[in-house]
């Protein structure tokens, strides 16, 4: 083969390589368990409604509606994992706050560990023994039957 022709291999080599990675297969997507959506998504609602409002949200109530724009509010106040609603922390800013406040929890979770999400809109795992060490300001702990 000439000099001409393994040029010409070598370049239809080249534009091959991208075309037939093309042909792989698509990429799987995943989407994470619900528990962790419903709680990104009240944070999310949380965040939105403290800056409308001009101030944290007070109740559920001034919640909902921003809840409506990203599904079923009654579905994603409620734990997939215990069947409790959430435990939601009213009046907390997030805007006015230095650390990363815990805005929404599991109440009792599944397997001894519970879901819990702050400021940062990404809800992790903790233990019970980790929940407890959690700095929960007095004013972010509701009151009994809230």
């Amino acid at each position: 083969m000439g000099r001409v022709g393994r040029a010409i291999a070598y370049l239809s080599l080249l534009l091959a390589g991208p075309a037939l990675a093309g042909c792989a297969a698509k990429p799987v997507s995943v989407d994470p368990p619900k528990g962790i959506q419903n709680l990104s998504r009240i944070a999310t609602a949380y965040i939105d409604a403290e800056g409308r409002l001009g101030r944290p949200p007070k109740h559920v109530e001034e919640l909902k509606p921003l809840l409506k724009d990203l599904g079923n509010p009654d579905e994603m106040l409620s734990s997939p994992n215990d069947g409790l609603p959430y435990t939601i922390l009213w009046n907390v800013s997030v805007k006015n706050s230095r650390r990363n406040p815990v805005l929404a929890y599991e109440q009792k979770g599944k397997d001894g560990k519970r879901l819990v999400v702050d400021g940062r809109m990404m809800p992790w795992s903790v233990s019970d023994d980790q929940f407890e060490r959690l700095r929960l300001a007095p004013s972010d702990v509701p009151a009994p039957g809230k």
